[in-house]
């Protein structure tokens, strides 16, 4: 074997690192942690200083990637054919650039925004069994001074492997998918066959004993048990909406001011048990038009959750703001903040990172509500300093 060839053929440390590659691919089927997997292992390999795995979309000709922008994930969508990755996206062919900056497809605003200079890149295609790209490796900088084709060899060994572990994670994430539709409808089913029957009677004989004279301590107990039971008829209502995939809304033009300062003292109830409390901050009014009673649970389910942030005594700050034909309604609390990998998923029906506190149908419920009233729901987080989950309505 000559010395040209010898140098560029793995060594029996870059055999083995290979197979500890394979091991840790195939050590997780959670799809953010095989992601990872990938990257870690494809900047191990290679000794790169940084990496990221653009996804192929072939139904929206895009691929999308999340990397770490300052101190929040962000999603970046890119076109196929578009920059470098895209290009690779769309010829399935792999390109090792010495000088990023002499390729006219180079795209140098990441590294003007971050101050991150890219000197060298290896941006490798990952293909699936049918020779068709399902991904695309964009490795940055190597440490020793430029990616080899040694290290294109190296990929080689392990890109089938990764596409197989794409797969597996696609493949249980669309089961744990299914098995959680299938709960939610098991779900609904209860709570129509099984609550709402008990309830309505609970409802009439409250009604009733509300129309004869009692003591009036007796009377402000029996006015509470029917606050209660209608929170809960309400609560009822908007799962079974969001659990049969249904919108019902009874929408009317009000004051969004007026709507707040109402809910706020709704929901003493719910502050006095976590000794928590509600500060409106509330500019210029506008008017919305919404669903009350909908709207209401939304807004509970949020209180709730930044409740619970607290140990006890905390503070809920509501504020608003307009912003163009919307107005952005902002929930913030000092307590424990979100942790980063949890953020993607806290919109998701029965997810919930404390299994004893609710269903986790709670925000997932609040989003639906809210995008049926055509409006958006963001969440931002930082474990030090809380949570912000922000509203955005049109105006009327």
């Amino acid at each position: 074997m000559d010395t040209e060839t010898n140098k560029n053929f793995p060594t029996t440390e870059q055999f083995e690192m290979i197979i500890k590659s394979l091991q840790l691919l195939n050590a997780n089927v959670k799809k953010e942690e095989v992601l990872k997997n990938i990257v870690d292992v494809a900047i191990s390999i290679t000794n790169a200083d940084r990496g990221t795995l653009y996804l192929v979309n072939k139904e929206k000709y895009e691929l999308w990637s999340k990397i770490l922008f300052g101190e929040n994930i962000k999603e970046i969508n890119l076109k196929i054919g578009e920059g470098i990755a895209g290009w690779v996206a769309e010829k399935g062919e792999i390109i090792n650039l010495i000088d990023v900056k002499s390729d006219e497809r180079f795209d140098p605003s990441f590294d003007e925004s971050t101050g991150y200079e890219t000197k060298n890149m290896l941006v490798y295609p990952i293909k699936n069994k049918n020779e068709e790209t399902v991904g695309v490796l964009q490795l940055l900088n190597s440490f020793n001074g430029r990616f080899s084709q040694n290290d294109e060899k190296l990929l080689d060994a392990i890109s089938l492997n990764i596409s197989l572990a794409l797969d597996n994670a696609a493949l249980v994430e669309k089961l744990i998918s299914v098995e959680r539709d299938n709960s939610i409808g098991k779900m609904g089913n209860f709570i129509n066959y099984d609550i709402k029957k008990p309830l309505l009677t609970c409802k009439r004989y409250v009604e009733h004993l509300l129309k004869k004279e009692h003591l009036f301590e007796v009377k402000q107990i029996i006015k509470l048990l029917n606050e209660q039971l209608e929170q809960i008829s309400s609560q009822l209502s908007s799962t079974t909406y969001f659990t049969e995939g249904t919108t019902l809304l009874r929408r009317e033009p009000v004051s969004l001011n007026d709507t707040l300062y109402d809910f706020s003292l709704r929901i003493n109830n719910l502050l006095k048990e976590y000794r928590c409390n509600v500060e409106n901050n509330l500019k210029k009014d506008v008017i919305i038009n919404i669903d009350k009673n909908e709207f209401y649970q939304c807004y509970y389910n949020i209180i709730k959750n930044a409740c619970e942030a607290y140990k006890e005594n905390g503070t809920i700050l509501i504020s608003t703001k307009i912003e163009g034909d919307n107005i952005l309604i902002d929930f913030n609390d000092k307590g424990i903040g979100i942790e980063e990998s949890d953020i993607e998923h806290v919109f998701e029906p029965l997810w919930s990172k404390n299994k004893n506190q609710g269903s986790g149908l709670g925000l997932a419920i609040s989003k639906k509500i809210v995008e049926d009233h055509n409006g958006k729901i963001n969440i931002t987080s930082d474990k030090e300093t809380g949570t912000t989950v922000t509203i955005l309505l049109p105006i009327e």
